[in-house]
């Protein structure tokens, strides 16, 4: 009984969440059958929903849907001093970040970073989807360039760079490509918007103060257990960034913050090394 009346809840907040996020009554019962599937391990199928216009494909997995609602609703809504046409979305997952700056800023062009095979494929699949004004790059990011273990974890949300307890994970090698590789491939000399969802490694991308920081005007992301407020604070106060929780630490210790760049706080800017970039799709 128990379990019953934990399955009609589940159910019933899936529905609710749906509902704030406008689907259709068939949406609806497309991403509550998907989110049954996954729950008795059917064989994961693809389907798409409409969201504000927006046509986004999703697997029939737990998350999917999950992470395509919570970003669709805006929880990487950020409001940059400047105007937004170039944006860094790292940690690109199936696409739903993309579609959501896509549609709030529509003159941008989005660099996409995806190490993850399963959620590429459904990335690409939602640029065409879209038409988006993106760019794939098949790597991961990183604080050097060259080529690192990968963990390619049973959640798809979860997929990291960092090793620890990964017991479901597949591991395998992936390039590396480092923030300034990424803005000569793309002929950038500054980031508009950058947003980060790493899994844990933006406590190693921010540390040490990069001097790429100086070049980028508004960062909003994830910060995961073992990278605190305190210490996301230390390492982007010092670039002039105004920084701000919109979201408290849950129990996995994520959060979800901004940071926007003050002009008169700046240091003075720091030239960005231009290297050979890494795989680009």
């Amino acid at each position: 009984m128990k379990k019953l009346i934990a399955h009609i809840r589940h159910v019933l907040s899936l529905a609710a969440a749906c509902r704030k996020a406008r689907l259709s009554s068939g949406d609806i019962a497309r991403v509550v059958f998907a989110d049954y599937r996954s729950r008795i391990g059917a064989v994961d199928r693809q389907f798409t929903i409409s969201v504000d216009g927006s046509r986004i494909a999703l697997r029939s997995n737990p998350v999917d849907h999950r992470v395509a609602l919570e970003v669709l609703s805006g929880i990487y809504a950020v409001e940059p001093t400047t105007r937004v046409t170039r944006i860094l979305d790292l940690g690109a997952n199936i696409g739903a970040s993309a579609i959501y700056f896509q549609r709030r800023f529509p003159d941008a062009h989005i660099a996409c970073v995806e190490p993850s095979p399963g959620n590429l494929a459904m990335l690409e699949r939602n640029r065409r989807l879209n038409g988006l004004s993106v760019t794939i790059f098949d790597c991961a990011v990183g604080t050097e360039s060259g080529a690192t273990a990968f963990y390619d974890t049973a959640d798809p949300s979860c997929c990291t760079l960092l090793p620890g307890n990964r017991d479901r994970a597949s591991q395998f090698i992936v390039s590396l490509i480092t923030v300034p590789e990424i803005m000569a491939c793309m002929g950038w000399d500054h980031i508009d918007l950058l947003k980060i969802d790493i899994e844990g490694y933006e406590k190693l991308l921010l540390a040490d103060s990069p001097a790429w920081l100086s070049k980028v005007s508004a960062i909003v992301g994830e910060i995961h257990e073992g990278y605190g407020i305190a210490q996301l604070n230390n390492d982007l106060v010092p670039f002039g960034f105004d920084v701000s929780i919109s979201s408290p630490p849950n129990e996995y210790g994520q959060a979800i913050f901004s940071a926007v760049a003050q002009p008169v706080q700046r240091k003075k800017n720091v030239p960005v090394p231009m290297m050979t970039a890494g795989p680009v799709r």
